[in-house]
Formats: structure tokens, C-alpha cells, sequence
């Protein structure tokens, strides 16, 4: 039975669409809006449960943000970047907040598609060191040899054991210290040389260390040896070099150890103590004659085929692209180079707690950490029997990334009780109890209608007195959820006062949304329903959001799992029904952007081409939305005249006519037919009716039919 797959957190689907609005070229704090509006809202936050936004850490306790008079704040800066991230998602901007850089995977089960590509592709040993002269890596390969760590110990003195990490082996027999062995001749079946007489044999050489190997079945003692790198070569150039080794140095950073006071990773210390001519030891996976991954280790990581961005931008590349501006971005400000930046229009103080405070420090607990190699929950696994990654070198399809990462509101808090001893992943936080309130103020600047609305429907989520915002500290263990009372002083750029009330700006927001919709309802898209379910005080309710146990990953890797989907009211939730298409907007490229424009990209040109087709599609929406407006009007119109206006729309609105559009106007003609026939009509209005019918290039057959009729009157 396949192990089921929880975690903490969920995420909400990536979208295809980038919403960027068509007043995006017109932002601008010196230039006032006709319809902008500025003022202040101010709110009371009340923690739903225990909250910590820490700032200053006392050991291992992280100390709740206090002004100087003591008091609890939560800076304003966290507020905006919670909010900004529920924009983010509501306004379909842009997924990019992110590191980006290559992972990397190294998977020993059997008949995983690693082992056949160590096979196939021995990994060779080697030295990386950076060239001043060139400001550039350089690779030189050369020879190994294992060496018996019991050797070592009888040599010379020294104790290393495969328990040892390689930080550890490395502060005993650093890599400035060379000495000589003896290389025997291959031996066994895998024809392993070894070096033999440390310190006394004729081959120059250097020891090089690994962290320890994961036990298997077997000999505990085969598994204490070490390398002895030796007979180091010319340069081996390929062209991706500076590539693996930024990739080699952020994916070998989980392993750490407190030297002189100070914690370091495993690159950290190779790059403090390395070898001063040679550099830093690697073992090299090479494919026609290519560097495809560094590692510190014989059977090294091997780096994914796409980075985070690669997947993003396959999906979409506007999620990344500095001529476009999402809607959050144009509020809350965003940085482009050339003086195409734009700061913030709403500008958050500090939230200063006004009721009497009731803290209490957690017993030490772990925080987890997500990490994007958890493959079961980071990427789209939509087909149980074709498990997606970052993109193996023989994959064919690109994955997906699977979306904002929200950790749930959860209606209790749960301490989780460190597995092990070790103080360097625990931590104590000092927690507000339920129910504090604090006080703070938004101020906002020449914001347009729409986007005020934006940002109350953020503060209110919908407007829903369910649903909570997550803040701060301790969220995976269903901390942080917290809630706005709102009270809005605005006021137009003409002068006058805002009347409307704060729902009443929820709902212009949601119409807002939807009319930028090619199809279907903004609510009902699977970004939105993910994230109102994750913000609901009920989600824990159904759903299992507690953390695996570390031993449980590897058996999540072998069945190939993935993460439950979201059950929300009963039902899973799809997150790929009603998505949004991809759609251009009109903004794209237009007065100050004109200049982020480059006329060579195919991208920009393909751009160019959805921001057309969107102004087709938006010419089309006006049509249909006066010919409505218009047909309306008619309604209580004598039959004649109605008739006659409802034919004349008709005739208007069939041109590029939707399948819809045709099947809605034949039952119309029918419709129209039928009223006719309990009228009496003069020539002139039948030679009228005919006439405009004669234009009518839909409906070809109601429209013939309606026709013999009226000519036999």
C-alpha cells in the first residue's frame, strides 16, 4: 500500500495567465488618476491563535518585536509581504519570489535511472580552483585511489571513521598537507586500486573525505575507506563548468559543523580550506566529454535538467518578464532597472498591541523547513505511473511547479517535539495567547478604484468572516492566524467623499476580476478556491496537515507518491478545472513601457500578439455588453419596433460570432417569429423586417423560414 502524503503546508496551482491591468503604463505617484482615491484605513488584527513575529533570537528563543517601550508591534513590513503574497495569488501576478537555482538528485534505490547513469558514466576525479587571471572555474581531472581509514590509523595516527563527517575528517588531515602512498595494482571484482604505505610510498598525493556513506547490507567496516586523489592533469574545459560549480555549491550545504565557535557548511569550509594551488577536490560526472555535475562524494549528485525558473517560464514566461507589471506590483511597488521602478502607494506602520498581553514560550520545537527535492509535494504529480521532477536527462516533458506554497490556518496549536537531541534545529518562540488585538494604519496614494478594491478585498479575504491570514512564526504548527476590522477614510481625487461600504468594495473587486476573464468565473478558478480553502478556520478539519517522520521520505520516494489533494466542503478540489486561459493585456508596451520593448524578441513579438487579441476580445465584450444594454431598453417596446431593433443587433453583433453567440440568436429569431404572427402588419413593415432579415448571415434557416412567412402577408 502506497504511503500517504501530508505535509504542513499545500499549494496553490501556478497559473497560465499573468493579470497585468491596462492602466499599468499610467501609474504614477505625480500624476493623480481621475478616479484615484487616497486616505487611510485603519484596523484592529486579532490573533485567531498563538502568534510570534519575531524579530531579535535569545539563544534558540525567538523574542516577539517590541517597540521601544516594550510593547509588542508586528512591523509593517511583514503585514505588506503577507499581503502582497494573498494579492499575488488573487490578482494572478507573478510567480517569482523565489531562489533560483539548479537541484540536484542522487538516488541509490534499485533500478532507479541514477544507478544506470553512474554505470554508464563512471564519475572522474578532479580539482576545481578559481582562475584570477580569466575570472573563471577551471577543472583539472586527475587520479584516484581508495585508501582503509585503518590504513590511516596505523600510519599515522590518526583515528577517521565512516561516522565522521567530512568537516570533521578534514580538521584532522587538512588538504594543505600532502603526503606519499604506494598505488596498487587494481584488485576484486571492481578493480579498486588502493593506496598503501601512507606516508612512506613514492606517489605524491592528497587525502580527500566524504560524509559518511548510508549503511546497506554487508560488512560495517567496508564501508571505512577514504580517496587518495593523485597524478592531478592539465585543464579539462567544457563550457558549463561555472554552471556546476554554482550548482555543486548550493546543493551540498545540508551538513554542517561548529568550527572555532562558528557553524559552517561543507562548502563553506572547502572554500576557507581549500588546497592553495589545487583548489577544492571533486568527483565529476561527465557525459560526451560535458561536465554535467559536480559532487563531493564518487557517486556524485546529479543535477536536474531545469532550474525553478526553467519551469516557470515554461508555463509562462510573463512570470518573469520585467516589461510586464502585475497588479500587485503596481501597488506595492517593484524594482526595474533604467528607471522603470515604482514605489509603493500604500504604506504600512507598525500594528502596536492594545490589549493587555498574555505570552507563554513553547518548549522547543522543530520548524520545518520545505524543501523544493521533496518532489512528492513540489511538483505536479498528475499521473501516478509517470512521477515528474525537475527533468531527468532522458525526460521528454517538462514538470510543473506545483504553486504557491500557503501554510493552512489550523484551528489548534500543536508543539512538536524534537525526534532527536539536536539543538541546532530546535527552537522556542514567544507566543502571544488567542486573542490580542493590535491596532495600525494603511495609508494609500492615487490608487484607482479597482486597486482600493484589491486591497480590501486582500485585508477581508472575500469579505468573509471565516476565513484568516497567517503570520509570522510557528505557522506549521497552526500558529499565526489572524483577521482585519476594517474602517476606510477615503476620499477622491475631485474631493469627494467614499460612501460605499466595505463589502460593497469586496464585490467590485470580484466584478472587476471576473470581467477580465476570457471565460468562466473568477471564484470559481482553481487558484482562488485553493487559496480561500487554505485561508478557512475548518481546512484542518479534513485535510491531514501534519509532518512525515524523516524516515518516511524514502519510502514516499520509492512508491512514487504524492501529496493528498485539498478536500475542502466535502470534495477534492481540482487544480486544473476552470482554470484561466492565457490572455494578453492591452498595457503591454504602451507610453513609458514602450522602452522595456525589445523589437527583436520572439517573445515581446508573441506578446504584442496577445495584447491585440485581447483588445479584440475586450471590443467584442463592449458590443455584446450595448447590444444587451440596448436590447434590454426594447423589451417594453411596442412588437414592430422591438422586432426590427432586436434583428437590426443581430446584424451588428454576427460578425466573428461564437458558436454560443449563433445558437442564443436562432431561438431569438424563433422567438421573434412567433410575436410577429399575433400581429397585424402593414407592407411597410414587412418589406422593413425583410430587408433587415435579408442582412442576417446566421441562423440561415430560422432566417428563411421567418422570410416565407412574411413575404405571404
Amino acid at each position: 500500500m502506497n504511503q500517504k502524503v501530508h505535509a504542513p503546508y499545500h499549494f496553490v496551482p501556478l497559473s497560465k495567465w499573468v493579470y497585468m491591468p491596462e492602466w499599468a503604463h499610467l501609474v504614477s505617484h505625480d500624476h493623480p488618476f481621475e478616479d484615484g482615491h487616497s486616505g487611510v484605513i485603519e484596523y484592529t488584527l486579532r490573533n485567531n491563535s498563538p502568534l510570534c513575529v519575531g524579530s531579535d533570537k535569545d539563544g534558540n528563543l525567538v523574542r516577539f518585536a517590541r517597540n521601544p517601550a516594550g510593547i509588542p508591534v508586528i512591523p509593517g513590513s511583514s503585514l505588506k509581504g503577507m499581503l502582497r503574497n494573498v494579492l499575488d495569488i488573487a490578482g494572478f501576478g507573478k510567480f517569482n519570489q523565489f531562489d533560483d537555482f539548479k537541484l540536484s538528485y542522487r538516488d541509490i534505490s534499485s533500478k532507479s535511472a541514477y544507478l544506470d547513469l553512474i554505470a554508464n558514466n563512471k564519475p572522474v576525479p578532479g580539482w576545481i580552483n578559481y582562475d584570477e587571471e580569466s575570472e573563471k572555474w577551471v577543472f583539472h581531472k586527475c587520479s584516484v585511489a581508495k585508501i582503509h581509514h585503518e590504513e590511516i590509523k596505523e600510519r599515522l595516527g590518526i583515528a577517521v571513521s565512516n561516522e565522521d563527517n567530512a568537516i570533521k575528517r578534514y580538521q584532522k588531515l587538512p588538504l594543505s598537507s600532502s603526503m606519499r602512498a604506494d598505488i596498487s595494482a587494481p584488485k576484486g571484482m571492481k578493480k579498486n586500486r588502493w593506496a598503501e604505505s601512507i606516508g612512506k610510498g613514492s606517489t605524491e598525493g592528497h587525502l580527500v573525505f566524504t560524509n559518511p556513506r548510508v549503511l546497506g547490507q554487508g560488512d560495517k567496516r567496508s564501508y571505512n575507506f577514504s580517496y587518495f586523489f593523485f597524478n592531478r592533469q592539465g585543464i579539462a574545459t567544457t563550457d558549463n563548468i561555472q554552471q556546476q560549480v554554482h550548482n555543486l555549491f548550493e546543493n551540498h550545504r545540508s551538513i554542517s559543523e561548529k568550527v572555532n565557535g562558528q557553524e559552517l557548511d561543507q562548502v563553506d569550509y572547502l572554500q576557507r580550506n581549500k588546497h592553495p594551488e589545487y583548489g577544492i577536490p571533486v568527483f565529476a560526472l561527465m557525459m560526451r566529454g560535458e561536465v554535467q555535475s559536480f559532487g563531493f562524494a564518487n557517486m556524485p549528485r546529479v543535477s536536474y535538467k531545469h532550474s525553478s525558473l526553467d519551469l516557470v517560464d515554461n508555463l509562462a514566461s510573463e512570470h518573469s518578464e520585467d516589461s510586464y507589471f502585475s497588479l500587485s506590483e503596481l501597488l506595492f511597488g517593484t524594482l526595474r532597472e533604467g528607471g522603470y521602478g515604482l514605489k509603493s502607494r500604500v504604506m504600512f506602520s507598525d500594528a502596536t498591541l492594545t490589549s493587555k498581553e498574555t505570552s507563554i514560550a513553547s518548549q522547543p520545537v522543530v520548524l520545518n523547513s520545505p524543501k523544493p527535492s521533496f518532489l512528492a509535494a513540489y511538483i505536479e504529480q498528475p499521473i501516478a505511473s509517470d512521477y515528474a521532477s525537475y527533468g531527468y536527462q532522458n525526460e521528454k516533458e517538462t514538470a510543473k511547479l506545483a504553486g504557491w506554497k500557503r501554510y493552512p490556518v489550523m484551528r489548534d496549536f500543536k508543539e512538536n517535539r524534537p525526534s532527536n537531541d539536536n539543538e541546532n534545529v530546535q527552537t522556542r518562540l514567544e507566543l502571544l495567547t488567542e486573542n490580542h488585538n493590535f491596532s495600525g494604519r494603511i495609508a494609500f496614494h492615487n490608487l484607482k478604484t479597482e486597486e482600493l478594491a484589491a486591497l480590501i478585498w486582500v485585508l477581508t479575504l472575500n469579505g468573509s468572516q471565516d476565513h484568516y491570514h497567517t503570520l509570522g512564526h510557528g505557522k506549521s504548527l497552526g500558529a499565526g492566524s489572524v483577521q482585519f476590522e476594517l474602517s476606510l477614510d477615503s476620499k477622491t481625487n475631485s474631493g469627494s467623499s467614499d460612501d460605499r461600504s466595505i463589502l460593497d468594495w469586496v464585490d467590485l473587486f470580484v466584478l472587476h476580476m471576473n470581467e477580465q476573464m476570457v471565460k468562466g468565473e473568477w471564484l470559481q478558478t482553481p487558484q482562488l478556491k485553493h487559496l480561500l480553502a487554505l485561508c478557512d478556520e475548518y481546512i484542518s478539519d479534513e485535510n491531514d496537515f501534519s509532518a512525515h517522520d524523516l524516515k518516511e521520505f524514502q519510502k514516499i520516494k520509492n512508491d512514487k507518491a504524492a501529496i493528498e489533494p485539498l478536500s475542502y466542503n466535502g470534495a477534492t478540489l481540482s487544480r486544473v478545472n476552470s482554470a484561466p486561459q492565457r490572455s494578453g493585456s492591452v498595457a503591454f508596451g504602451k507610453g513609458r513601457l514602450s522602452g522595456l520593448i525589445n523589437k527583436d524578441s520572439d517573445l515581446h513579438l508573441e506578446l504584442h500578439e496577445l495584447a491585440d487579441a485581447r483588445q479584440e476580445e475586450k471590443q467584442k465584450q463592449k458590443k455584446k455588453q450595448e447590444l444587451t444594454k440596448a436590447a434590454q431598453a426594447l423589451q417594453d417596446a411596442p412588437v414592430i419596433e422591438k422586432s426590427l431593433g432586436l434583428l437590426q443587433h443581430i446584424v451588428i453583433g454576427q460578425e466573428g460570432a461564437t458558436a454560443s453567440f449563433k445558437k442564443d440568436k436562432a431561438k431569438e429569431i424563433r422567438s421573434i417569429g412567433k410575436e410577429l404572427k399575433q400581429e397585424s402588419l402593414s407592407k411597410d413593415e414587412v418589406h422593413a423586417l425583410c430587408e433587415v432579415l435579408t442582412s442576417i448571415n446566421i441562423a440561415e434557416k430560422d432566417v428563411q423560414k421567418l422570410i416565407k412567412w412574411l413575404e405571404k402577408q
